[in-house]
């Protein structure tokens, strides 16, 4: 699945496994997409990524997953969790 095309309205609960081939600059498109497996009960979802050998891909992963660390911190800080 492409990630910006398969990021809304895609309804994918029924999946085992979400194989991405191509990742977005965004963060909101990396959590969405991987978001379209998600239901109640379910605790996990499985998803592989498919990057080139030297592609940007893995650095493109990295800095998006830190915006959600960033996101989360903030959000903690913010209201005082710790």
């Amino acid at each position: 699945m492409q990630v910006i095309s398969g990021r809304e309205g895609t309804n994918l609960s029924a999946a085992d496994y979400l194989v991405m081939y191509n990742i977005d600059f965004s963060a909101t498109s990396y959590w969405q997409a991987r978001d379209r497996m998600t239901v109640q009960g379910r605790k996990e979802n499985k998803v592989f990524w498919i990057f080139s050998r030297r592609g940007i891909e893995e650095k493109v992963m990295k800095a998006v997953t830190k915006k959600k660390k960033y996101t989360v911190n903030v959000f903690k800080r913010d209201f005082n969790i710790k």
